[in-house]
């Protein structure tokens, strides 16, 4: 009994086996067909990507220019502002304050430069209305020499009368030892505004040598043109000099210093001026300073404190981002970096705005890379061509850059060309249900396509492996 059963089972499973052949290998069962694509004409792209960050093209940092306490915020981060809106406050008491100080030390400057010039007018009009030379009548036009006290030749002397009251005398060297003036030459003076002082009589003092005032109408050197004033020598005397407009030996000097006194002061009262103008413009734009306004429309990205705290000039208050400047900021590595140049067109989408692709363009490729974990990526700049309502600044964003690109070319599935090298490839071809390997010449290998510049024609049948 055991022997029969045991032959029944192995025929059932015979039956089984011979069944299932039955059903996987009947007349329908047909093998893999291989997918089968037409070359045709196109275009060639090929693209590299990377993700990003979205942040303003332009960031302002926003200061205070004096140090106080802040006393109103009107705006807090992501609040959308306009041109000269008023973004925050500090106490503008203590600036005010300068400013008003300030004001007051200009306006005495002032006073002080206006009261040194009328100094300084007054000295210099003292000196005026005496030129007339000693010895000679103002209302002539020929001069009279004053008489002589020796009987032997001197030297000519010729006398310049200028318009501006002021008289030259130059006495060329003498011939002779005798201090006796003889008649000189007819001197034509030029009419003096002013009248001199009529002299009272001769000279007594010309026996000496000239050097030391000698000559008779007083003094040439000590009393005339070394030391100042020659006018009125003759009439206070020839050993004493010319007095009234800094003649003689004391005149020439006291003139002099009473000049530049003049002037020393009007100097430094203008430079009091000019620092305290300078002065009261510094206070002036620390008092502006008190507020902050916004310099361009956009979005506030950050604030560093609220009313009540303490505000440094200078410090960084608010951060405000140009949202119309918007770009994607992107690291590429540098296997792609290198491909990438200024000008490219790129496309960007973001993460929530999905089936939405926004156009871009490249502005800038770092020149240096970083390096981190042993990789090398180039920060990469690419520009909204038109910027998306409603952005945040530091999202994320996908950023794919064109790097090469051709149009109008023959082209198949980069996928079907094999044995790609030095421009050369091959493809399996398939004719009247024959295949057959074909050698070809590629272009532009791209991220779907691959450009055939020679060894097909449009609409052959190529197998796709």
């Amino acid at each position: 009994m055991r022997i029969a059963v045991g032959v029944a089972v192995a025929a059932v499973v015979v039956a089984g086996a011979t069944t299932a052949y039955a059903l996987t290998s009947g007349p329908g069962a047909t093998a893999d067909e291989p997918t089968l694509v037409a070359a045709d004409t196109g275009d060639v792209t090929l693209a590299v990507a990377a993700t990003g960050t979205l942040a303003p093209a332009r960031t302002r940092s926003l200061s205070f220019g004096t140090s106080a306490e802040v006393t109103a915020v009107n705006v807090r981060p992501g609040d959308v502002v306009r041109a000269g809106d008023v973004l925050a406050e500090v106490d503008a008491t203590d600036a005010q304050e300068t400013v008003d100080k300030a004001a007051e030390d200009l306006a005495t400057a002032q006073e002080d430069l206006s009261t040194a010039s009328s100094t300084a007018d007054t000295d210099t009009g003292t000196e005026t209305g005496c030129a007339t030379a000693a010895g000679y009548a103002t209302g002539g036009t020929t001069p009279t020499p004053a008489p002589s006290t020796g009987g032997g030749p001197v030297p000519a002397v010729t006398v310049t009368v200028t318009e501006t009251v002021t008289v030259y005398v130059t006495v060329p060297a003498s011939p002779s030892a005798s201090t006796s003036p003889s008649p000189s030459t007819t001197a034509t003076p030029a009419p003096s505004t002013t009248p001199s002082r009529p002299s009272t009589g001769p000279s007594t003092g010309g026996s000496g040598p000239s050097t030391n005032g000698g000559s008779t109408n007083g003094g040439t050197t000590n009393g005339g043109t070394t030391n100042g004033g020659t006018t009125n020598g003759g009439t206070d005397g020839g050993t004493g000099g010319g007095s009234t407009c800094g003649g003689g030996t004391d005149g020439g000097p006291t003139g002099g210093s009473t000049g530049r006194a003049g002037g020393d002061a009007v100097y430094n009262a203008q430079k009091k001026v000019t620092s305290a103008r300078l002065a009261l413009d510094e206070a002036e734009e620390a008092l502006a300073g008190a507020v902050i306004k916004a310099p361009v429309g956009g979005r506030i990205l950050s604030v560093a404190g609220g009313i009540g705290s303490s505000a440094g000039a200078g410090s960084t208050f608010i951060t405000l981002g140009d949202v119309g400047g918007m770009e994607v900021r992107a690291e590429f590595p540098e296997a792609d970096a290198g491909r990438l140049v200024v000008g490219q067109t790129a496309s960007v989408t973001l993460a929530d705005r999905p089936g939405e692709t926004f156009p871009a363009t490249v502005t800038q490729v770092d020149p240096v890379g970083t390096a981190t974990d042993g990789m090398v990526t180039y920060g990469t700049l690419i520009t909204f061509d038109t910027v998306p309502e409603d952005v945040l600044a530091g999202q994320h964003a996908q950023a794919t850059v064109t790097v090469s690109a051709v149009s109008g070319v023959l082209r198949v599935p980069a996928s079907v060309v094999h044995d790609v090298a030095d421009g050369a490839g091959t493809v399996t071809v398939r004719v009247d249900g024959v295949d057959e390997r074909r050698a070809v010449r590629v272009g532009l290998i791209g991220d779907a396509y691959a450009e055939i510049v020679s060894g097909l024609t449009t609409g052959e049948t190529v197998v796709a492996s």
